[in-house]
């Protein structure tokens, strides 16, 4: 998702300057619209339309757009009024007619929305859009189209994350983000955390680690990412970290990824003991068509003691229903493969797999409360030639947004699998993000 806002940035920095040069032309003021648009920036992009319109009150496409961002703040009924306005110059606006229909939709008017859906088939029999609309009109699906809006590019994020485990680990995570866009071609994202550790057989452990990735925008399929920062063990000692890598977007719908990088590894006070990095590659594949999601990552780490971890995995998910209320089905697979050396015990199992089906519901209350709430069951096998067993997760999600504030909240109970063990765990996060 960052190179889609990564475009949508450039789009709006080219615009701004044509615009400056050109103020008189309206085509280069709707362009830069709809570009807010894509961005989530409604605010502007409404005051990009109306100056358009205020120019020439007969520009479609300003109507159009300004149709979009209305329908995007959730003033369904306002925007419904410029489409009906399109409609009674032009009847056949399918267009409009789309806008008119996903509005009704939102507002869960069955009634009327299948009337206009049907109008705009008999104009536009071949519509794929409007069909789809009548067949969820009449199976009881709501909610039009969800408009996907990008985290800003400028933001300030704190956070704490708790977790503790069934043998006695655990740790305290705080966390600061602050990603900042140098120019449309450059993104900076600076991570720093701290992280507090304790256990029954172990002393407690504390480590400080920060890392500044800049991303550069090849082109509008690639990004380059650079990065390098330090990590400080309890004991003093301290490391280097690196990270380089390449993100694409070759094809629609389809996102790849792969790095190299060293990374601190101190999952509990006892790893972190060994003052230990982790260095190797990763990659990772998304494909997002329609309601489906399908992710797969891959990664293979060479610690500097001697160990070594492989790590894969994939899921497949599909969403049904609308914006306000939608149910999730899916399933993942996991596979952890570790090879170690005895004298050290910061590792347990040397293989791990597991088998979960996924089922969970998202709601939304307007544009302010977002809920997300998943469960998992399935099997997993803990070590080499182990049987498999019943293995279940839990995770509850919550977010509030308030203008360019936002605030979240999780409750997790999982069985967690890492170099250390697999063992039953739960905890939580909160964090406050403010975007700019």
């Amino acid at each position: 998702m960052d190179m889609l806002n990564r475009r949508f940035s450039k789009a709006v920095h080219l615009l701004k300057k044509s615009l400056e040069q050109h103020p008189e032309d309206n085509r280069l003021r709707v362009a830069l619209g709809r570009a807010y648009l894509y961005q989530g920036k409604q605010v502007l992009a409404i005051r990009q339309f109306r100056e358009a319109l205020r120019r020439d009150p007969q520009d479609r496409l300003a109507r159009l757009g300004l149709a979009h961002a209305l329908a995007d703040r959730g003033d369904y009924k306002a925007s419904s009024q410029v489409y009906q306005e399109l409609l009674a110059v032009n009847a056949d606006d399918e267009a409009a007619v789309i806008g008119l229909t996903n509005n009704l939709m939102h507002e869960k008017r069955a009634a009327e929305a299948l009337r206009v859906a049907n109008e705009g088939l008999a104009h536009h029999p071949d519509s794929l859009v409007l069909q789809e609309y009548k067949d969820r009109i009449q199976q009881g699906e709501f909610g039009g189209n969800e408009n996907v809006v990008e985290r800003p590019v400028k933001s300030l994020e704190g956070g704490a994350n708790y977790i503790g485990d069934s043998i006695g680990d655990r740790s305290w995570e705080f966390t600061q983000r602050f990603n900042y866009e140098i120019t449309p071609h450059v993104l900076n994202r600076l991570h720093v955390e701290e992280r507090n550790m304790s256990s029954t057989d172990s002393t407690p452990a504390k480590v400080a680690a920060g890392t500044d990735v800049l991303q550069f925008g090849l082109e509008h399929w690639a990004i380059l990412n650079l990065g390098g920062g330090g990590v400080r063990f309890g004991d003093g000692t301290a490391r280097t970290l690196y990270n380089a890598g390449l993100d694409s977007h070759p094809a629609k719908s389809l996102w790849l990824g792969a790095g190299f990088s060293r990374t601190p590894f101190y999952p509990d006070a006892k790893a972190a003991s060994y003052d230990l990095t982790a260095e190797g590659w990763h990659a990772l594949a998304a494909w997002r068509p329609r309601s489906w999601r399908v992710n797969a990552w891959w990664s293979g780490q060479h610690y500097t003691d001697g160990n070594l971890g492989r790590r894969g995995g994939a899921e497949v998910y599909r969403w049904f229903g609308s914006p306000s209320l939608s149910f999730q089905t899916g399933y993942r697979f996991t596979h952890y493969d570790f090879r170690q050396n005895p004298h050290h015990g910061y590792f347990s199992p040397d293989e791990y797999q597991s088998h979960l089906g996924l089922t969970g519901v998202r709601f939304r209350l307007k544009r302010v409360f977002r809920a997300e709430y998943l469960a998992r069951g399935g099997a997993e096998s803990i070590s080499r030639g182990e049987p498999f067993q019943a293995a279940w997760e839990i995770s509850l999600r919550n977010w509030v947004s308030l203008g360019k504030w936002e605030i979240g909240g999780q409750y997790f109970h999982l069985h967690l699998v890492q170099n250390t063990g697999a063992f039953v765990a739960h905890g939580g996060q909160l964090y406050v993000r403010y975007g700019f």
